[in-house]
């Protein structure tokens, strides 16, 4: 069975809303906890994403490896070139099918650019799994217009390149907002080549 990118975000964004909003004990629960910080607030990150996403391709008796090492090689420090790890890979009966990046926040646009042309080059259908706690007026404009920014950035990485095998691709963004008056799941789907709308009216919502 082939796994979606778009479905498995929905299931990773409904553990998220589950774990932050039920108890431990309660059935069906999963059974991660997110931490405290010192003042009382609940810290999130894009580690709880990337653990409830794991426990998602393990219910589906999928095989999947974390910190993957790339195909291709970066030198994002200057340095000589190397491969870096993607966070999340999915695999298929014929080899990786999915690549997922996650992040969390308003992360600087060097660290989307960095990750964006990861997936870019990797050939195989990409996910990238953003997670916001809360938004306001200008937190969706502003982190689209980032993603924007960093998938036209991985299409120039994937023009350049000198592999073979490196070709466009499908790229499924997913942003999972947690709190607020725009709370759920906002899904768009596009190729690198074809980039990013940043418009709120050209993404898909789905309730959590």
């Amino acid at each position: 069975m082939v796994i979606v990118p778009e479905l498995l975000a929905q299931k990773t964004a409904a553990l998220l809303s589950s774990a932050l909003t039920r108890t431990v004990n309660e059935p069906g629960a999963p059974g991660l906890r997110f931490p405290r910080l010192r003042s009382g607030a609940t810290r999130v990150s894009e580690q709880e994403a990337r653990v409830l996403m794991c426990q998602a391709l393990e219910s589906a008796g999928r095989t999947y490896s974390v910190e993957y090492p790339t195909s291709e090689t970066f030198s994002f420090t200057g340095s000589t070139p190397m491969s870096a790890r993607t966070d999340l890979v999915v695999w298929g009966e014929l080899g990786l099918s999915i690549a997922v990046e996650f992040k969390a926040g308003q992360p600087r646009q060097a660290d989307v650019d960095k990750d964006m042309e990861k997936l870019a080059v990797e050939n195989v259908r990409a996910l990238w799994f953003h997670t916001l706690e809360s938004t306001n007026a200008r937190t969706l404009p502003t982190l689209f217009r980032k993603l924007s920014l960093g998938v036209a950035h991985g299409a120039e990485r994937l023009r350049a390149t000198n592999a073979a095998a490196a070709d466009d691709h499908d790229l499924t963004v997913a942003v999972a907002v947690l709190h607020g008056k725009q709370i759920g799941l906002w899904l768009q789907t596009v190729t690198f080549s074809q980039g990013l709308n940043e418009d709120l009216s050209a993404w898909n919502t789905h309730t959590t």
